[in-house]
Protein backbone atom coordinates (compact mmCIF):
# COMPACT_ATOMS: atom_id res chain seq x y z
CA UNK A 1 0.00 0.00 0.00
CA UNK A 2 2.62 2.57 0.32
CA UNK A 3 3.06 4.86 -2.24
CA UNK A 4 -0.46 5.66 -2.59
CA UNK A 5 -2.15 9.10 -1.64
CA UNK A 6 -4.47 8.83 1.10
CA UNK A 7 -6.82 11.62 2.75
CA UNK A 8 -6.55 12.28 6.28
CA UNK A 9 -9.11 8.97 7.36
CA UNK A 10 -6.90 6.77 5.67
CA UNK A 11 -8.81 6.46 2.72
CA UNK A 12 -7.01 6.10 -1.05
CA UNK A 13 -7.30 8.73 -3.18
CA UNK A 14 -7.75 8.30 -7.30
CA UNK A 15 -5.87 10.03 -10.11
CA UNK A 16 -6.60 13.36 -9.60
CA UNK A 17 -7.75 13.64 -6.31
CA UNK A 18 -6.01 15.28 -3.51
CA UNK A 19 -7.21 16.69 0.61
CA UNK A 20 -5.77 20.58 0.82
CA UNK A 21 -4.75 20.98 4.51
CA UNK A 22 -8.39 22.50 5.52
CA UNK A 23 -10.10 18.96 4.90
CA UNK A 24 -11.39 20.36 1.40
CA UNK A 25 -11.13 17.76 -1.54
CA UNK A 26 -10.05 18.88 -4.91
CA UNK A 27 -10.25 17.08 -8.31
CA UNK A 28 -8.04 18.09 -11.30
CA UNK A 29 -9.15 16.74 -14.59
CA UNK A 30 -8.54 18.45 -18.40
CA UNK A 31 -11.67 19.00 -19.90
CA UNK A 32 -12.89 18.78 -23.89
CA UNK A 33 -11.77 21.14 -24.92
CA UNK A 34 -7.84 20.59 -23.51
CA UNK A 35 -8.48 23.64 -20.62
CA UNK A 36 -7.00 22.30 -16.96
CA UNK A 37 -9.85 22.39 -14.70
CA UNK A 38 -10.51 21.82 -10.74
CA UNK A 39 -13.94 20.84 -8.84
CA UNK A 40 -14.40 21.01 -4.93
CA UNK A 41 -16.17 19.32 -2.31
CA UNK A 42 -16.24 19.59 1.68
CA UNK A 43 -17.08 15.18 1.13
CA UNK A 44 -15.50 12.31 -0.87
CA UNK A 45 -18.24 10.34 -1.29
CA UNK A 46 -21.83 10.13 -0.90
CA UNK A 47 -21.85 8.95 3.09
CA UNK A 48 -19.72 11.80 4.35
CA UNK A 49 -20.76 14.10 6.74
CA UNK A 50 -20.95 17.86 5.69
CA UNK A 51 -18.20 19.86 7.87
CA UNK A 52 -20.80 22.21 10.37
CA UNK A 53 -21.40 25.62 8.81
CA UNK A 54 -20.85 24.58 4.99
CA UNK A 55 -22.46 24.96 2.26
CA UNK A 56 -24.78 21.97 1.59
CA UNK A 57 -23.00 19.88 -1.63
CA UNK A 58 -22.50 16.93 -3.30
CA UNK A 59 -19.46 14.68 -2.56
CA UNK A 60 -16.17 14.67 -5.09
CA UNK A 61 -16.57 10.91 -6.49
CA UNK A 62 -20.36 12.37 -7.50
CA UNK A 63 -18.52 15.04 -9.50
CA UNK A 64 -16.20 13.16 -10.75
CA UNK A 65 -19.13 10.88 -12.14
CA UNK A 66 -20.89 13.73 -13.75
CA UNK A 67 -17.51 15.04 -15.12
CA UNK A 68 -16.66 11.73 -17.14
CA UNK A 69 -19.96 11.52 -18.44
CA UNK A 70 -19.59 14.77 -19.91
CA UNK A 71 -16.72 14.27 -21.42
CA UNK A 72 -18.11 10.54 -22.49
CA UNK A 73 -20.95 12.99 -24.40
CA UNK A 74 -18.12 15.39 -25.37
CA UNK A 75 -19.76 17.91 -23.95
CA UNK A 76 -18.46 21.53 -21.97
CA UNK A 77 -18.08 21.39 -18.22
CA UNK A 78 -18.54 25.61 -18.30
CA UNK A 79 -21.63 25.67 -19.35
CA UNK A 80 -23.29 23.47 -16.89
CA UNK A 81 -24.89 25.74 -15.24
CA UNK A 82 -26.95 27.37 -18.21
CA UNK A 83 -30.39 26.87 -17.22
CA UNK A 84 -33.31 26.55 -20.18
CA UNK A 85 -34.10 30.02 -19.75
CA UNK A 86 -30.58 31.13 -20.03
CA UNK A 87 -30.35 29.01 -23.55
CA UNK A 88 -33.66 30.70 -25.02
CA UNK A 89 -32.44 34.08 -23.92
CA UNK A 90 -29.35 33.96 -25.52
CA UNK A 91 -30.58 32.47 -28.76
CA UNK A 92 -33.16 35.09 -29.37
CA UNK A 93 -30.53 37.55 -28.99
CA UNK A 94 -28.53 36.24 -31.49
CA UNK A 95 -30.85 34.52 -33.74
CA UNK A 96 -32.07 37.10 -36.78
CA UNK A 97 -35.49 36.98 -36.86
CA UNK A 98 -38.23 39.14 -38.42
CA UNK A 99 -39.23 41.73 -36.12
CA UNK A 100 -42.94 40.21 -35.66
CA UNK A 101 -41.02 36.68 -35.54
CA UNK A 102 -38.57 38.31 -32.42
CA UNK A 103 -41.66 39.79 -30.87
CA UNK A 104 -43.56 36.73 -30.88
CA UNK A 105 -40.89 34.42 -29.61
CA UNK A 106 -40.32 36.83 -26.84
CA UNK A 107 -43.80 36.69 -25.72
CA UNK A 108 -43.91 33.07 -25.23
CA UNK A 109 -40.71 32.85 -23.87
CA UNK A 110 -41.81 35.54 -21.29
CA UNK A 111 -44.95 34.31 -20.56
CA UNK A 112 -44.69 30.37 -20.41
CA UNK A 113 -40.97 29.93 -20.06
CA UNK A 114 -39.05 32.22 -18.36
CA UNK A 115 -39.96 31.63 -14.59
CA UNK A 116 -41.42 28.27 -14.90
CA UNK A 117 -39.59 25.87 -13.17
CA UNK A 118 -38.38 23.96 -16.76
CA UNK A 119 -36.73 27.44 -17.65
CA UNK A 120 -34.78 27.20 -14.37
CA UNK A 121 -33.63 23.79 -14.85
CA UNK A 122 -29.96 23.39 -16.19
CA UNK A 123 -29.88 22.67 -19.55
CA UNK A 124 -27.51 19.53 -18.56
CA UNK A 125 -30.43 17.90 -16.65
CA UNK A 126 -33.21 18.45 -19.33
CA UNK A 127 -34.36 14.87 -20.16
CA UNK A 128 -37.16 14.57 -22.86
CA UNK A 129 -40.09 13.50 -20.50
CA UNK A 130 -39.60 16.92 -19.00
CA UNK A 131 -40.10 18.60 -22.41
CA UNK A 132 -43.10 16.26 -22.82
CA UNK A 133 -44.70 16.47 -19.33
CA UNK A 134 -44.16 21.13 -20.42
CA UNK A 135 -46.00 20.38 -23.39
CA UNK A 136 -48.51 18.38 -21.82
CA UNK A 137 -49.09 20.80 -19.31
CA UNK A 138 -49.45 23.62 -21.64
CA UNK A 139 -52.56 21.49 -23.74
CA UNK A 140 -54.24 20.96 -20.20
CA UNK A 141 -54.15 24.55 -19.74
CA UNK A 142 -55.99 24.88 -23.36
CA UNK A 143 -53.25 25.56 -25.60
CA UNK A 144 -53.59 24.70 -28.88
CA UNK A 145 -51.30 22.29 -30.46
CA UNK A 146 -50.24 25.33 -32.94
CA UNK A 147 -49.20 27.59 -29.82
CA UNK A 148 -47.21 24.94 -28.33
CA UNK A 149 -45.38 24.16 -31.86
CA UNK A 150 -44.35 27.97 -31.91
CA UNK A 151 -43.18 27.47 -28.14
CA UNK A 152 -41.66 24.29 -29.52
CA UNK A 153 -40.20 26.04 -31.91
CA UNK A 154 -38.16 28.18 -29.26
CA UNK A 155 -36.96 25.69 -26.85
CA UNK A 156 -35.87 23.07 -29.68
CA UNK A 157 -32.87 25.24 -31.57
CA UNK A 158 -32.36 27.11 -27.92
CA UNK A 159 -31.00 23.50 -26.94
CA UNK A 160 -29.46 22.37 -30.53
CA UNK A 161 -27.56 25.53 -30.18
CA UNK A 162 -26.20 23.87 -26.97
CA UNK A 163 -25.69 20.80 -29.08
CA UNK A 164 -23.42 22.67 -31.26
CA UNK A 165 -21.21 24.46 -28.52
CA UNK A 166 -20.87 21.12 -26.68
CA UNK A 167 -22.63 21.87 -23.45
CA UNK A 168 -25.07 18.89 -24.29
CA UNK A 169 -24.48 15.73 -26.04
CA UNK A 170 -27.93 15.29 -27.38
CA UNK A 171 -30.91 17.23 -27.93
CA UNK A 172 -33.45 16.74 -25.30
CA UNK A 173 -36.49 18.17 -26.96
CA UNK A 174 -36.22 16.28 -30.53
CA UNK A 175 -39.15 14.36 -31.23
CA UNK A 176 -41.09 16.02 -28.12
CA UNK A 177 -43.93 17.86 -30.45
CA UNK A 178 -44.76 14.66 -32.59
CA UNK A 179 -48.36 15.21 -30.37
CA UNK A 180 -48.75 18.43 -31.29
CA UNK A 181 -48.71 18.05 -34.52
CA UNK A 182 -52.60 18.05 -36.36
CA UNK A 183 -52.47 14.99 -38.45
CA UNK A 184 -55.56 16.83 -40.15
CA UNK A 185 -54.65 19.07 -43.69
CA UNK A 186 -55.73 23.12 -43.37
CA UNK A 187 -58.25 22.29 -45.89
CA UNK A 188 -59.91 24.85 -48.30
CA UNK A 189 -63.45 25.31 -48.59
CA UNK A 190 -64.91 23.06 -50.84
CA UNK A 191 -67.14 24.27 -54.13
CA UNK A 192 -70.24 23.59 -51.68
CA UNK A 193 -69.05 25.87 -49.21
CA UNK A 194 -68.34 28.63 -51.03
CA UNK A 195 -71.02 29.08 -52.55
CA UNK A 196 -72.92 28.56 -48.94
CA UNK A 197 -70.44 31.05 -47.50
CA UNK A 198 -70.76 33.88 -50.32
CA UNK A 199 -74.46 33.43 -50.77
CA UNK A 200 -75.50 32.63 -46.99
CA UNK A 201 -73.58 33.28 -44.12
CA UNK A 202 -72.07 36.39 -45.48
CA UNK A 203 -75.44 38.07 -45.64
CA UNK A 204 -75.65 37.67 -42.22
CA UNK A 205 -73.03 39.98 -40.98
CA UNK A 206 -74.26 43.47 -40.26
CA UNK A 207 -71.87 45.02 -42.85
CA UNK A 208 -72.11 42.42 -45.56
CA UNK A 209 -70.89 44.18 -48.17
CA UNK A 210 -67.57 45.10 -46.65
CA UNK A 211 -66.80 41.28 -45.72
CA UNK A 212 -67.67 40.29 -49.03
CA UNK A 213 -65.37 42.82 -51.03
CA UNK A 214 -62.59 41.54 -48.05
CA UNK A 215 -62.98 38.01 -48.47
CA UNK A 216 -63.34 38.03 -52.14
CA UNK A 217 -60.24 39.91 -52.42
CA UNK A 218 -58.31 37.96 -49.64
CA UNK A 219 -59.15 34.88 -51.70
CA UNK A 220 -58.49 36.43 -55.23
CA UNK A 221 -55.23 37.29 -54.53
CA UNK A 222 -54.27 34.18 -52.12
CA UNK A 223 -52.60 36.42 -49.44
CA UNK A 224 -51.83 36.49 -46.24
CA UNK A 225 -54.47 38.35 -43.92
CA UNK A 226 -51.41 41.16 -42.60
CA UNK A 227 -50.77 41.26 -46.00
CA UNK A 228 -54.68 42.15 -47.21
CA UNK A 229 -55.18 44.91 -44.49
CA UNK A 230 -51.68 46.73 -45.25
CA UNK A 231 -53.05 46.98 -48.68
CA UNK A 232 -52.55 50.53 -49.70
CA UNK A 233 -54.38 52.34 -53.04
CA UNK A 234 -50.47 52.85 -53.78
CA UNK A 235 -50.19 49.28 -54.46
CA UNK A 236 -53.35 48.92 -56.96
CA UNK A 237 -53.13 49.50 -60.07
CA UNK A 238 -56.90 49.99 -61.76
CA UNK A 239 -55.67 50.76 -65.08
CA UNK A 240 -53.46 47.60 -65.35
CA UNK A 241 -55.65 45.68 -63.50
CA UNK A 242 -52.47 44.56 -60.90
CA UNK A 243 -51.52 44.92 -57.26
CA UNK A 244 -48.36 45.20 -55.97
CA UNK A 245 -47.65 43.16 -52.87
CA UNK A 246 -44.13 43.56 -51.22
CA UNK A 247 -45.16 44.53 -47.22
CA UNK A 248 -47.45 43.26 -44.06
CA UNK A 249 -49.13 45.32 -41.43
CA UNK A 250 -49.25 43.87 -37.92
CA UNK A 251 -50.96 44.72 -34.39
CA UNK A 252 -48.56 43.36 -31.73
CA UNK A 253 -46.23 43.77 -28.86
CA UNK A 254 -43.24 46.14 -30.40
CA UNK A 255 -40.57 47.27 -28.09
CA UNK A 256 -42.69 46.56 -25.23
CA UNK A 257 -45.63 48.31 -26.87
CA UNK A 258 -48.49 46.90 -28.56
CA UNK A 259 -49.34 48.68 -32.06
CA UNK A 260 -49.47 48.69 -35.77
CA UNK A 261 -46.30 48.52 -37.78
CA UNK A 262 -45.06 47.25 -40.84
CA UNK A 263 -42.90 44.42 -41.95
CA UNK A 264 -41.12 44.46 -45.08
CA UNK A 265 -38.16 42.71 -46.52
CA UNK A 266 -39.12 39.21 -45.24
CA UNK A 267 -39.29 35.60 -46.79
CA UNK A 268 -43.20 36.24 -46.10
CA UNK A 269 -43.24 39.98 -47.78
CA UNK A 270 -40.73 39.72 -51.07
CA UNK A 271 -42.81 41.66 -53.76
CA UNK A 272 -44.95 40.12 -56.00
CA UNK A 273 -46.93 41.35 -58.94
CA UNK A 274 -50.59 39.84 -59.06
CA UNK A 275 -52.51 40.28 -61.88
CA UNK A 276 -56.75 40.84 -60.95
CA UNK A 277 -59.62 38.73 -61.57
CA UNK A 278 -62.79 39.93 -63.16
CA UNK A 279 -63.87 39.19 -59.68
CA UNK A 280 -60.88 40.95 -57.87
CA UNK A 281 -61.00 44.33 -59.92
CA UNK A 282 -64.95 44.54 -59.49
CA UNK A 283 -64.31 43.89 -55.48
CA UNK A 284 -61.76 46.82 -56.01
CA UNK A 285 -63.94 49.41 -58.04
CA UNK A 286 -66.53 49.25 -54.73
CA UNK A 287 -64.05 49.50 -52.36
CA UNK A 288 -62.84 53.01 -53.88
CA UNK A 289 -66.08 54.42 -54.01
CA UNK A 290 -66.19 53.14 -50.15
CA UNK A 291 -63.14 54.42 -49.90
CA UNK A 292 -64.18 58.36 -51.01
CA UNK A 293 -67.38 58.07 -48.42
CA UNK A 294 -64.59 57.12 -45.64
CA UNK A 295 -61.06 57.46 -46.64
CA UNK A 296 -57.97 56.32 -44.73
CA UNK A 297 -56.76 58.77 -41.45
CA UNK A 298 -53.66 56.38 -40.18
CA UNK A 299 -50.08 56.99 -41.01
CA UNK A 300 -48.17 53.42 -40.41
CA UNK A 301 -44.28 53.44 -40.78
CA UNK A 302 -44.56 55.98 -43.69
CA UNK A 303 -47.29 53.92 -45.20
CA UNK A 304 -51.40 55.72 -45.27
CA UNK A 305 -54.28 55.54 -47.89
CA UNK A 306 -54.93 52.23 -46.81
CA UNK A 307 -57.81 49.98 -48.68
CA UNK A 308 -59.14 48.26 -45.87
CA UNK A 309 -60.29 50.59 -43.03
CA UNK A 310 -62.43 50.81 -39.80
CA UNK A 311 -65.37 53.45 -39.04
CA UNK A 312 -62.93 55.52 -38.01
CA UNK A 313 -60.70 55.66 -40.97
CA UNK A 314 -57.62 53.61 -38.83
CA UNK A 315 -56.59 50.00 -40.43
CA UNK A 316 -58.42 47.29 -39.79
CA UNK A 317 -57.23 44.61 -36.82
CA UNK A 318 -56.25 41.19 -38.41
CA UNK A 319 -57.44 39.59 -35.36
CA UNK A 320 -61.04 41.16 -35.43
CA UNK A 321 -61.79 39.63 -39.04
CA UNK A 322 -61.16 36.35 -37.51
CA UNK A 323 -63.74 36.96 -34.28
CA UNK A 324 -66.20 38.20 -36.86
CA UNK A 325 -65.71 34.69 -39.11
CA UNK A 326 -66.15 32.84 -35.81
CA UNK A 327 -69.17 34.64 -34.21
CA UNK A 328 -71.02 34.44 -37.66
CA UNK A 329 -70.45 30.77 -38.37
CA UNK A 330 -71.67 30.03 -35.23
CA UNK A 331 -74.74 32.39 -35.71
CA UNK A 332 -75.48 30.64 -39.05
CA UNK A 333 -74.87 27.28 -37.36
CA UNK A 334 -77.65 28.46 -34.62
CA UNK A 335 -79.56 30.09 -36.63
CA UNK A 336 -80.31 27.64 -39.24
CA UNK A 337 -79.19 24.47 -37.53
CA UNK A 338 -77.09 22.99 -40.30
CA UNK A 339 -73.28 22.25 -40.01
CA UNK A 340 -70.25 24.04 -41.33
CA UNK A 341 -66.72 23.85 -40.76
CA UNK A 342 -65.03 26.47 -38.60
CA UNK A 343 -63.08 28.67 -40.65
CA UNK A 344 -60.32 31.31 -40.45
CA UNK A 345 -58.96 34.01 -42.32
CA UNK A 346 -56.37 32.01 -43.47
CA UNK A 347 -58.71 29.19 -45.09
CA UNK A 348 -59.39 32.11 -47.71
CA UNK A 349 -55.71 32.36 -48.43
CA UNK A 350 -55.80 28.17 -48.98
CA UNK A 351 -59.17 28.61 -50.73
CA UNK A 352 -57.33 30.99 -53.29
CA UNK A 353 -54.69 28.55 -54.39
CA UNK A 354 -57.14 25.46 -54.66
CA UNK A 355 -59.40 27.32 -56.89
CA UNK A 356 -55.91 28.32 -58.97
CA UNK A 357 -55.30 24.38 -58.87
CA UNK A 358 -58.89 23.51 -59.97
CA UNK A 359 -58.88 25.77 -63.13
CA UNK A 360 -55.07 23.96 -64.02
CA UNK A 361 -53.13 27.32 -62.93
CA UNK A 362 -49.45 25.20 -63.17
CA UNK A 363 -47.71 25.28 -59.58
CA UNK A 364 -44.58 27.72 -60.37
CA UNK A 365 -47.53 30.36 -60.90
CA UNK A 366 -49.08 30.08 -57.92
CA UNK A 367 -45.87 29.60 -55.85
CA UNK A 368 -45.51 33.05 -57.05
CA UNK A 369 -48.33 34.54 -56.24
CA UNK A 370 -48.65 33.10 -53.07
CA UNK A 371 -45.32 33.90 -52.63
CA UNK A 372 -43.70 30.95 -51.17
CA UNK A 373 -40.25 29.69 -51.01
CA UNK A 374 -40.68 26.53 -52.89
CA UNK A 375 -43.38 24.64 -54.62
CA UNK A 376 -43.15 22.04 -51.74
CA UNK A 377 -45.37 23.87 -50.02
CA UNK A 378 -47.95 24.14 -52.73
CA UNK A 379 -48.22 20.49 -53.21
CA UNK A 380 -48.47 19.32 -49.31
CA UNK A 381 -50.21 22.61 -47.93
CA UNK A 382 -52.79 24.32 -49.79
CA UNK A 383 -53.78 21.91 -52.90
CA UNK A 384 -56.72 20.41 -51.22
CA UNK A 385 -58.02 17.33 -52.57
CA UNK A 386 -62.55 17.01 -52.60
CA UNK A 387 -64.76 14.82 -53.90
CA UNK A 388 -65.76 17.34 -55.83
CA UNK A 389 -62.93 17.93 -57.63
CA UNK A 390 -61.77 14.25 -58.52
CA UNK A 391 -65.14 13.77 -60.12
CA UNK A 392 -63.88 16.90 -62.34
CA UNK A 393 -60.30 15.62 -63.09
CA UNK A 394 -61.45 11.85 -63.89
CA UNK A 395 -63.99 13.24 -66.18
CA UNK A 396 -61.63 14.20 -68.19
CA UNK A 397 -60.75 10.86 -69.02
CA UNK A 398 -64.12 10.60 -70.64
CA UNK A 399 -62.50 13.07 -73.37
CA UNK A 400 -60.25 11.09 -75.33
CA UNK A 401 -60.07 11.70 -79.50
CA UNK A 402 -61.61 9.85 -81.23
CA UNK A 403 -58.90 8.21 -82.62
CA UNK A 404 -58.06 6.48 -79.35
CA UNK A 405 -61.65 4.72 -78.86
CA UNK A 406 -60.86 3.26 -83.10
CA UNK A 407 -57.75 2.00 -82.46
CA UNK A 408 -58.96 0.40 -79.33
CA UNK A 409 -61.80 -1.12 -81.17
CA UNK A 410 -59.53 -2.56 -83.34
CA UNK A 411 -57.45 -4.08 -80.54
Amino acid sequence: MSGKRTDKKGRILRGGETQRKDGKYEYKYTDSSGERRSVYSWKLVPTDRMPPYKTPDISLREKEEEIEKHLREHTSISGAQITLANAVRKYLEIRKFAPSTYENYRYYFKKDIADSPLGRTKAIDLVKSDIKAFYNKLSREGYEDGTIQIVHKIIHPALEMLVDDNILGRNPADGCCRDYSSSEPREAMTPEERDIFYNEIIKMFRDAEKYYLIFTVMQGLSCRVSELVGLTWSDVNMKRREVVIDHGLLYRKKNGKTQFYITKGTDKNKKRIIPMTDEVYRAFQKLREKSLKNPSKREVDGYSNFVFVNQRGGPMYPTNINKALYSIVDRYKEKTGKDFPTISNHIFRHTGCTVMAEAEVDPSTMKYIMGHKNVKMILKVYDSVNPERIRQQMKKLNKKPMEDEKQRAVI
